[in-house]
C-alpha cells in the first residue's frame, strides 16, 4: 500500500479556486469549503487547499484590481 497523496483533486481545486476568487475574491473560509464542495479530496483532507486558497484572498484583489 502507499500512504503518498496522489493529487488527482489538484486540477479541479485549482479552476474551482480560481472561479470562487473571481467571483468572490475576499471569500471567507466558510464560503471556500461551500466554493470547493464540489471537488473530492482523499489525500489531504481539504486543510492545505483551503489555506492557499485563503491565502490568495487578498493578493487576488490586489493583483486584479
Amino acid at each position: 500500500t502507499c500512504a503518498l497523496p496522489i493529487w488527482y483533486c489538484i486540477p479541479g481545486m485549482v479552476l474551482a479556486g480560481e472561479q470562487l476568487l473571481q467571483d468572490n475574491p475576499n471569500a471567507t473560509e466558510k464560503e471556500i469549503k461551500q466554493g470547493i464542495s464540489g471537488n473530492i479530496c482523499r489525500c489531504t483532507g481539504y486543510t492545505k487547499i483551503i489555506d492557499a486558497v485563503s491565502s490568495l484572498t487578498t493578493s487576488y484583489t490586489n493583483k486584479h484590481e
